[in-house]
């Protein structure tokens, strides 16, 4: 299954499941985030990635939906979500390329992987994002989540939204 869509400057985006063949594009992409990034989205610093991880971010298991974003013939966005045990709820994680920010694709991105947890019967979607990942916590706030520190750790921000909630992430 894949999805297409016009973002508003007018950029050709598709979007798709992983496959194994997008080893070496997602390395380049996880590779060409700032260490700051890299950071945010990982949650600890990462200089470069072994086989067996990029193998599993390529290779998603049956709780584990990602997807990853195209455009002008690369790989410009990664998203995922980690279905929890229950079935209910799914935590989220998503990442762009400098060059393809401020243009809608998370935003796209997030939204349509949510209509699909929705359409598994999964009702909320959840992440822990770093506190300082202000683009992360503003796309986040704009899409309705609720917001509130972690009671585990200062520097996490606990975001979660109800997957029937009124509010798109669009």
């Amino acid at each position: 299954m894949q999805e297409h869509a016009w973002l508003r400057d007018g950029a050709w985006l598709s979007l798709r499941p992983v496959r194994a063949a997008d080893a070496e594009p997602l390395r380049r992409l996880i590779m060409e985030l700032p260490p700051r990034e890299r950071r945010w989205r990982f949650h600890g610093g990462v200089n470069g990635l072994s086989a067996g991880h990029l193998q599993a971010l390529v290779e998603p298991g049956p709780d584990l939906l990602a997807w990853v974003a195209s455009a002008e013939g690369r790989l410009v966005a990664e998203v995922r979500c980690a279905i929890d045990r229950a079935g209910a709820a799914a935590e989220l994680a998503v990442m762009v390329t400098p060059a393809w920010r401020r243009r809608g694709v998370a935003r796209w991105c997030v939204a349509a992987i949510s209509e699909r947890c929705r359409q598994r019967g999964l009702r909320w979607i959840h992440g822990s994002v770093l506190a300082d990942n202000a683009p992360m916590l503003a796309l986040a706030r704009r899409a309705g989540c609720y917001c509130a520190p972690s009671r585990d750790d200062a520097a996490v921000v606990t975001v979660e939204r109800r997957l029937a909630s009124v509010r798109s992430w669009r």
